[in-house]
């Protein structure tokens, strides 16, 4: 019985690869194709912090950008440029006043897709978070810079689902490396945060 198996595993050893081989001869080569697209989308953010807070909470975002992909066979290389803007509330002390702080940033996603079938495709790849500029109000109706809260370097995963021929439905985890401090009040401390996003993108592809 062993003697058989092995003779079988050595005749598939030998003859198999030869007719994918030639199976994979008479297959014509992909193309390299581009495409681009546009994309709208919604996002919740949530940070963390092991500074002592009377309460954090973080609100609903959204985001807009385009896209362009360098599409071979299956896989494409897909660099994005996307604004971004949510909206983060913190009440420092149980007796102080709330802060609302919002945030906008320009991202920079450098992704990686795979495309198993015509309407599925996994991306993953990092993400550059460049002019994170973060604004508060007072009562009075001056608007302060209050640095930033995003790190400089992330990385973003996904899937997607093609809807029609144009029409794409994605779903997006963003994640962060490592934490920001960041003074969000006057004379407050340095509040370490460390935020991550899903976020739910409809778009137009292109081709």
């Amino acid at each position: 019985m062993v003697k058989r198996s092995l003779l079988l595993l050595l005749v598939l050893l030998l003859f198999c690869p030869k007719g994918w081989a030639e199976e994979g001869s008479s297959r014509p080569a992909p193309k390299l194709q581009v495409e681009w697209g546009l994309a709208l989308g919604g996002g919740y953010w949530f940070y963390n912090t092991p500074t002592e807070v009377s309460d954090l909470k973080c609100a609903m975002g959204w985001q807009a950008g385009i896209s362009t992909a360098l599409v071979w066979g299956r896989w494409a290389l897909q660099p994005e440029i996307r604004y971004a803007r949510h909206r983060l509330d913190i009440t420092p002390a149980p007796e102080a006043d709330k802060i609302e702080v919002k945030s906008n940033a320009i991202e920079i996603p450098i992704l990686l897709s795979w495309r198993p079938t015509e309407r599925w495709r996994l991306l993953a790849g990092p993400m550059i978070t460049a002019l994170n500029s973060c604004k508060q109000q007072n009562d009075e109706g001056l608007t302060f810079d209050l640095g930033h809260v995003r790190p400089t370097i992330g990385y973003t995963v996904g899937v997607g689902f093609k809807l029609s021929k144009r029409l794409l439905i994605e779903a997006r985890y963003v994640g962060n490396f490592s934490r920001v401090e960041s003074v969000l009040w006057e004379g407050g401390p340095e509040l370490k945060l460390k935020g991550n996003s899903l976020q739910l993108n409809l778009g137009v592809v292109f081709k």
